[in-house]
């Protein structure tokens, strides 16, 4: 009995471990000066932005992430400090598209000065709502969808919480007692809230659990609630002016984190942004890197500054969570299956299966073997006027050669009569440039010549 009890518990410590783990998240950041909504991913140990929307407003209050449509998958939700202006948007194919017209959420135009705002399930569905705070009357909204329509309503104690210093806001399960808790952040010496929602109703300030008076003289400028040493409960992470960052325990311990160079800390959250199963804490300051990340190694927080993002300045909001594409319903829900067709060899293409064809070359359907040797006849035919194309060839060939040497024999003749004639023509001219006199082939021509030289002297 002891050892089924501990395993129970046991489920239950794990399940409200997950449960607190923002796993696999994106960083989410508006810049109001350039009017751009950006996010940072983790990967392969870099952190790379990536400019989601180019707005055309410069009069942004704040952003969260939330799934308000109960598809799993996050919407990003932001709000304009004008009034009743809250955008919702679908991450699909890499970029935002606007869900519904922003006029048609409320109305709450003359509420303005908004502090905050944050996801929370305060009725149990499977849906988020969106709980806003303003300053200017104090006042909470909460944002809920109904089927295709987005209400709001009013929430709290004559819809009045009387404050109006407020700082920062987060929910949490704190208490561990498996419901949701408002936790606000004041400009106050007891700065940290703690307030129950019920029936429409929040917990009576007068109730409410006060907590942080050890550093409410120091000043604080943010807040965020989260598991940041995973232990499976959430603790109150606070960003001091004097640039410590302190933890607060449900039981109002305070632990300084560690001591930061940062006296301007615009925003934080808590995620798993670099996807190794533990949370770490996102801080957004007034920077040159207005990114850094904590992550706690041990008992030391170790600090890690995004320095490949730059801006110094309009930066108000940062949100941490999963923001990935989201599969369009009309993908989604039905795809079509191609039935597999059988893959069939056939090199003819004459629908004869090549192992069952008897001529895999020639286009051969009716696979006529008339010899029965299981070569189909436009094979053997094509064979047969092969070798007799071959022989012919032969015939031709020899027929040229000799037909050659024949013309030679007849012609050789000539062409040494021809050469000889030449060669006495090239004598008798050679005969004829070695002496001046007459030359005459006779002897007895020569003897007269003799004579008639002797007869001379005399």
């Amino acid at each position: 009995m002891r050892l089924i009890t501990l395993l129970i518990i046991l489920v239950i410590l794990a399940g409200s471990a997950n449960a607190v783990i923002k796993s696999d998240a994106s960083i989410v950041l508006i810049n109001d000066n350039e009017a751009k909504f950006i996010s940072l991913d983790y990967e392969n140990g870099v952190y790379t932005s990536n400019i989601l929307k180019q707005s055309k407003f410069f009069d942004w209050k704040d952003l969260t992430l939330a799934d308000l449509d109960g598809d799993n998958y996050n919407e990003l939700i932001a709000i304009r400090d004008i009034g009743q202006d809250v955008y919702i948007y679908d991450f699909i194919n890499n970029e935002l598209s606007q869900r519904l017209d922003p006029k048609n959420i409320g109305s709450f135009a003359k509420d303005l000065e908004w502090v905050k705002m944050i996801p929370i399930n305060l009725d149990k569905d499977k849906d988020d709502e969106i709980l806003l705070l303003n300053n200017r009357y104090g006042r909470f909204y909460v944002i809920d969808r109904n089927g295709n329509e987005f209400n709001v309503q009013l929430i709290g104690e004559s819809n009045n919480v009387l404050y109006n210093d407020w700082i920062s806001m987060d929910s949490a399960d704190i208490d561990i007692d498996g419901k949701p808790e408002i936790i606000l952040l004041r400009k106050n010496i007891q700065p940290i809230y703690i307030i129950k929602y019920s029936n429409g109703e929040l917990t009576k300030w007068t109730d409410a659990k006060k907590l942080g008076d050890v550093i409410g003289d120091v000043g604080v400028n943010a807040m965020t609630v989260g598991d940041l040493n995973n232990d499976g409960k959430p603790e109150i992470i606070v960003g001091g002016s004097d640039g410590k960052i302190y933890s607060v325990s449900y039981s109002n311990v305070v632990t300084i984190l560690t001591q930061s160079t940062y006296k301007k800390i615009i925003d934080m959250d808590i995620a798993d942004v670099d996807h190794d199963g533990k949370n770490e804490l996102v801080l957004l300051k007034s920077e040159r890197n207005p990114i850094s990340i904590y992550k706690l190694v041990g008992d030391t927080f170790i600090e890690k500054v995004v320095t490949n993002f730059v801006g110094e300045s309009g930066w108000f909001s940062v949100s941490a969570g999963k923001f990935v594409n989201e599969v369009p319903e009309e993908i989604a829900i039905e795809i079509p299956i191609e039935p597999v067709k059988e893959i069939i060899n056939d090199l003819d293409s004459d629908s004869i299966p090549d192992e069952s064809d008897n001529c895999l070359d020639i286009y051969n359907p009716n696979q006529l073997d008339s010899d029965q040797n299981n070569i189909g006849d436009v094979c053997e035919k094509e064979i047969v006027v092969e070798k007799n194309s071959n022989a012919i060839y032969f015939v031709i060939v020899l027929l040229i050669i000799m037909l050659a040497i024949l013309v030679f024999f007849l012609i050789k003749p000539k062409i040494i009569q021809s050469e000889n004639k030449s060669k006495d023509n090239k004598i008798l001219d050679n005969d004829e440039k070695e002496s001046m006199w007459p030359v005459s082939k006779s002897l007895k021509d020569l003897t007269d010549i003799k004579d008639f030289i002797k007869k001379t002297k005399k």
